[in-house]
C-alpha cells in the first residue's frame, strides 16, 4: 500500500496539472459517489506512474489491468456517455503526460462462456459476480458495448492514430486460444528484440 501510495504521491505531485485535470473529468462522469471518483484516480494515478517508471526501464512488463482495463472500468461505472466523451481528456496529450503502453491484448469470450465461469467462481469480489444473474447479464452486455467503444477508432486505440498496438485473444472455442497465445508471444518476443 505505501508503494502505491508513494507512486501516486509522485504522479500527482509531478504533474499537478495533469492530475487536476484528470480528476475534473471523473467528478464529470458520472461515478456513483465521490468516494468512486477518489478510488478510480488514486488507481489512475497509480497506472500512469507505474507505466511511467515501465518506460524508464529496458524491461518487458506485463499488466494484467492497464490503462484501457482502467477507462472500462471508469465508463462502466459512470454514465454512459463517459467513453466518447472523455477518452481525449485521458489519453491525448504529450507522450510525456500519458505514457501509453505498446501492445494492448484484448480477451475475447463470448458471453455464454463469461458467465459459467462467473457462476463457477467461489470468491464474489467482483462488483459483477455480487450482481443478480438478470443484472449480471444487463451489465455483461453493456460492458461489452464499452468495451467496443473503448477499441474503437474513435477513442485511438482501433485507429490510425499513434497508439499502442491492439491484439485480439479469442477464448471462445477449442484451439482459439491456443493459437492466439502462440501468435501474440512470437509477435512480443520480436517486439522486445
Amino acid at each position: 500500500m505505501l508503494y502505491k501510495s508513494g507512486i501516486c504521491a509522485m504522479e500527482a505531485l509531478g504533474r499537478p496539472g495533469r492530475a487536476a485535470k484528470v480528476g475534473r473529468a471523473l467528478i464529470g462522469s458520472g461515478q456513483q459517489s465521490r468516494v468512486d471518483v477518489l478510488r478510480l484516480l488514486y488507481n489512475w494515478l497509480f497506472l500512469v506512474g507505474l507505466l511511467r517508471r515501465a518506460r524508464n526501464r529496458p524491461v518487458v512488463e506485463l499488466l494484467d489491468e492497464g490503462i484501457y482495463q482502467l477507462l472500462w472500468s471508469i465508463g462502466f461505472a459512470g454514465d454512459e456517455r463517459v467513453i466518447p466523451d472523455y477518452s481525449s481528456t485521458f489519453l491525448v496529450g504529450p507522450p510525456s503526460a500519458v505514457p501509453l503502453p505498446d501492445v494492448v491484448v484484448a480477451v475475447e469470450a463470448p458471453l455464454g462462456l463469461i458467465q459459467a465461469r462467473m457462476a463457477s467462481r467461489k470468491a464474489r469480489a467482483g462488483r459483477l459476480d455480487r450482481m443478480e444473474a438478470a443484472e449480471r447479464q444487463a451489465a455483461l452486455v453493456r460492458g461489452a458495448d464499452l468495451l467496443d467503444k473503448l477499441l474503437s477508432e474513435n477513442v485511438g486505440l482501433g485507429g490510425e492514430l499513434s497508439g499502442p498496438l491492439l491484439r485480439r485473444v479469442r477464448n471462445g472455442g477449442s484451439g482459439q486460444l491456443e493459437a492466439d497465445v502462440a501468435t501474440l508471444v512470437d509477435e512480443l518476443a520480436s517486439l522486445a528484440e
